[in-house]
């Protein structure tokens, strides 16, 4: 995969629970591909900032840059103030670092 604005994409799933009679809707964002300045803009505007419960899954990606998770960061931060709760899972070490170090805003993470 070239590295362009292109050179990443998400995949959303959604999961529907039961828990006490109540649906629990949860989507899981994949993002797949490099993530650094070239393709921040992009990834920003790839998410759906209305429905609730959001888990993004690094596990097919790389964070590669400060831009990188200033771009996260955005994200997460315009999701918790819609009252979204957000998780972030299967960064690997570098990018768990970049965002751990540089992140402003506090990440759920497992």
């Amino acid at each position: 995969m070239s590295f362009s604005t292109r050179s990443f994409l998400l995949r959303k799933y959604q999961k529907l629970k039961s828990q006490k009679k109540k649906k629990i809707v949860k989507y899981i964002i994949v993002v797949h591909g490099q993530l650094f300045f070239a393709s921040v803009s992009e990834f920003v505007e790839a998410f759906d900032y209305t429905s609730k419960n959001k888990k993004i899954d690094f596990a097919d990606s790389h964070i590669w840059d400060e831009s990188a998770v200033g771009a996260i960061d955005k994200v997460v931060l315009k999701l918790k103030e819609q009252n979204n709760q957000v998780t972030m899972t299967n960064l690997n070490a570098s990018g768990e670092k970049l965002v751990y170090t540089l992140a402003v805003s506090y990440l759920t993470h497992k």
